[in-house]
């Protein structure tokens, strides 16, 4: 039986497969420190493989999207910065993971873009991050890993844990597309308010002040910008105010008195990890030598440099790594991007861009899945708006030339 041929109401297709494998690694991503403890880290090879299968059933014949050549070009760069590394630490655990993001961002993107793929997409996160949320009430305990603020809470299965920073960014998934589908499509309404309630209570308990301040960035764009009204607007401001009373009245009933501290305290970020420390450390290693400015002081050079295992900014790091170089041919297509979904009103990308984008500025992202899946989800938006108008126009050319 070709298995490619459709019988009755079941399709077994290339994009069937794709969608299906697809949605397996979003998912994945999402409770990967716990399936790694049963099955082993997997996950980077699988995603080298899943990007085998992209080329297997596009025939070898892949097209790099718009402003994704320039991300192609980051990642040569930073290969290329390997010759004046110093440290080749990070290179040997990231290289592949960071090879097989690039890779399936190439594959992921290709044309036509299966309108499938982005529903399947939005799906697979929200109700990842549902679970994430409703698990983390029943199965938290104390994060074994921090040294000041010890009673951070986060899901915890079979003795496991992830970062709390990095599951709040997985809980702000869930949170921002319940937004996009509460205040821009108004549908999915009771579905929206409880992923809303149970995600937020799980993040409270994480403390994690970065996710916070993409959660207030992203309720002020709404108000603002998105909605347009003002009899919505001003339900949307009531919603968001009630949502900060609801915070503040149970937050000391769930957060012990560090962690409540720890939400507040905006001052200073020597407490979380001694950040401005860390900072101050790398930017010394970029004063070494002024074309590290432009040129990185080498993939992984900030390892152990003075003592410092890492730098907990995504930014800087690339900075670090690649220099102004790096940064623009990383950034600048990513910007433009945005600008472009958000003149077309396609709002949802760029609320989960936020929701990740902002912590980064506090933590290590440029090897992490939630990271990328964002960067994914832009670009597949992006270019399946970009294809489409491209196709209209080619449509409407053919026609001319016909009469």
């Amino acid at each position: 039986m070709n298995l490619f041929t459709k019988r009755g109401q079941h399709v077994l297709n290339k994009n069937n497969i794709l969608l299906g494998l697809t949605s397996v690694y979003i998912f994945y991503g999402f409770f990967e420190p716990y399936l790694n403890q049963l099955i082993g880290p997997i996950m980077r090879f699988y995603i080298i493989a899943l990007a085998g299968l992209y080329i297997l059933f596009h025939h070898g014949k892949l097209t790099i999207g718009a402003g994704i050549q320039y991300i192609v070009l980051w990642f040569f760069f930073e290969c290329i910065t390997i010759i004046w590394a110093r440290n080749y630490e990070i290179i040997k655990m990231h290289f592949l993971t960071v090879l097989g993001f690039v890779v399936l961002l190439v594959c992921i993107s290709q044309r036509p873009i299966d309108k499938r793929l982005i529903n399947s997409m939005i799906y697979t996160f929200w109700i990842g991050s549902f679970l994430i949320g409703l698990l983390s009430l029943f199965f938290h305990s104390t994060y074994h890993f921090q040294m000041r603020f010890s009673a951070r809470q986060v899901l915890t299965l079979g003795g496991v844990q992830t970062d709390p920073n990095n599951q709040a960014i997985f809980l702000m998934y869930g949170i921002s597309i319940s937004l996009y589908y509460l205040f821009v499509k108004r549908e999915k309404i009771l579905f929206s308010i409880v992923t809303i309630i149970i995600n937020m209570i799980s993040m409270l308990m994480t403390s994690s002040r970065g996710s916070f301040l993409s959660l207030g960035l992203m309720l002020l764009l709404i108000v603002l910008f998105v909605i347009k009204d003002w009899k919505t607007k001003l339900w949307a401001l009531a919603a968001s105010l009630v949502i900060l009373g609801l915070m503040i009245r149970f937050a000391p009933s769930i957060l012990s008195a560090s962690s409540l501290e720890r939400l507040l305290e905006f001052d200073s970020y020597e407490g979380g990890g001694n950040r401005i420390t860390i900072w101050k450390n790398a930017l010394t290693l970029i004063n070494e030598n002024l074309l590290y400015y432009i040129v990185g002081a080498g993939w992984g050079s900030y390892y152990n440099y003075n003592g410092w295992a890492g730098i907990h900014n995504t930014y800087l790091e690339m900075f670090c790594n690649t220099g102004l170089i790096g940064v623009l041919l990383f950034f600048i297509p990513i910007i433009r991007v945005i600008i472009d979904l958000w003149k077309k009103e396609k709002y949802l990308p760029i609320f989960i861009a936020i929701s990740v984008f902002l912590p980064a500025v506090f933590l290590d992202c440029i090897n992490k899945r939630y990271f990328w899946n964002a960067i994914y989800f832009l670009f597949v938006c992006y270019c399946s708006e970009y294809y489409s108008e491209n196709e209209l126009h080619e449509r409407k050319t053919a026609r001319v030339f016909q009469r």
